[in-house]
């Protein structure tokens, strides 16, 4: 390009935006091997997320991390910085004062985005690697020995719950009910975390949980996991998330209104049980979205 301003003025402005094209293309592809999902193989994808960044002038490992743990913290305001353009709650904006109002609708505008602060992302932020990870609460990393001693939180539900069972009161057996059912709650959101691999530090750690977690929500915890990071993969796209490709075309039967209908007033849980049943115990539905010996481990797994 800096050749080419010597013969032709309009050729270099063309190259320029044919440079800018590739630049981006490369960057999505840098984008895709940071979230895992570019190849099959992850070494490939780690080997190519970095040669992306020798264009991209993006540190790949540092970058992937940060972006991660954005997508992570995602709608947390502890975490609201991290990895992104920082915005205020509409308490904090009214305190600023009117020069802080000004800067701050600045930093907004399309043209100090795109031309001023995407080179000082690049040029000045992504050259300090660990500069946004420092901001991380280490508190809230996983941690094994708090992990266990959270889960005392669940226990004592179900002993209160059994508590008032044995009694032999029909007033404090329905009464038991309520810290039953939180407890059911709290073991399926104990299973999204280690489907997650975020509860526990260890992978075993959040493995061996899962499992007992999943056998007590019904949610065969392996399938949970592969089918549910499609969903985090495909979210907003129903079409190609396996747990909301049936709402793209619903089924408008009357007798299936009428059965809906009438769940809905007896308090029968349908709409949870055919998500877990459609999506976690359909082998025929994994299968379409697996590899093979994915697929094969899912068998075991909901056969056990």
């Amino acid at each position: 390009m800096y050749y080419s301003l010597e013969w032709s003025y309009l050729a270099t402005l063309g190259r320029a935006v044919l440079n800018g094209l590739f630049l981006l293309r490369i960057f999505f592809i840098q984008h895709d091997c940071g979230h895992q999902s570019f190849t099959s193989s992850r070494r490939l994808k780690i080997a190519t997320g970095v040669f992306c960044s020798l264009f991209t002038f993006i540190p790949f490992s540092n970058w992937k991390r940060v972006h991660n743990a954005h997508h992570s913290h995602n709608g947390e305001m502890e975490y609201r910085d991290l990895g992104d353009i920082n915005f205020l709650t509409t308490e904090e904006y009214d305190r600023l004062s009117r020069m802080g109002r000004i800067q701050y609708r600045l930093v907004r505008l399309n043209v100090v985005q795109f031309l001023i602060i995407l080179v000082i992302y690049i040029a000045v932020i992504q050259q300090f690697p660990y500069a946004d990870i420092k901001k991380m609460n280490p508190g809230l990393y996983a941690n094994n020995l708090k992990a266990l001693a959270f889960l005392s939180v669940p226990l004592a539900l179900v002993g209160v719950a059994v508590y008032f069972f044995v009694l032999e009161n029909p007033i404090l057996y329905r009464i038991g009910t309520i810290p039953l059912s939180f407890f059911f709650a709290q073991t399926f959101i104990l299973l999204h975390e280690c489907g997650h691999l975020n509860f526990f530090k260890s992978k075993a750690g959040n493995r061996f949980f899962g499992n007992i977690f999943g056998l007590l929500t019904g949610i065969p915890f392996f399938t949970w996991q592969r089918m549910h990071s499609l969903h985090h993969r495909w979210t907003g796209w129903r079409d190609l998330d396996p747990t909301t490709e049936k709402t793209v075309k619903p089924i408008e039967a009357k007798i299936v209104q009428i059965i809906v209908n009438a769940c809905w007033w007896l308090m029968i849980p349908i709409f949870f049980l055919s998500y877990m049943l459609s999506n976690y115990w359909n082998l025929a539905k994994i299968r379409r979205f697996v590899p093979k010996p994915v697929y094969e481990l899912s068998v075991l797994n909901v056969a056990i």
